[in-house]
């Protein structure tokens, strides 16, 4: 199976690796594609759109059986700002599947620092 991953970072694409494992014969490749969202996503919607974004621009450009996104970014609940990630995977027939990671919150300075609160 040719797994595209929509990104070079070392640590992204090695936790993909792990990820497929147990299953035989797949091929990775890494590509440098665009999230067409903002440097740093602020909410849930437009960090998954980034990683949508991702995993259609590798599946794409490397013409796989899968692509792969993932993306970075912060949602705030109430007055307090976390950190989230949510990941991508698009299918060759076109079918896609989202799933997010844990919720970390952030220290108020973080907050002030992207002048977001």
């Amino acid at each position: 199976m040719k797994i595209c991953i929509g990104t070079k970072n070392v640590a992204k694409v090695q936790a993909v690796k792990n990820g497929f494992k147990n299953y035989l014969e797949n091929e990775f490749y890494e590509y440098a594609v665009e999230s067409g969202v903002s440097n740093q996503p602020v909410s849930d919607e437009e960090t998954i759109m980034g990683a949508l974004n991702r995993a259609n621009a590798a599946l794409k450009e490397g013409n796989g059986d899968i692509g792969i996104g993932l993306e970075g970014g912060v949602h705030r609940i109430q007055d307090k700002l976390f950190l989230c990630n949510w990941g991508a995977i698009v299918l060759k027939n076109g079918k896609s599947f989202v799933a997010g990671g844990a919720r970390i919150p952030l220290p108020k300075e973080i907050d002030v620092e992207l002048a977001l609160g």
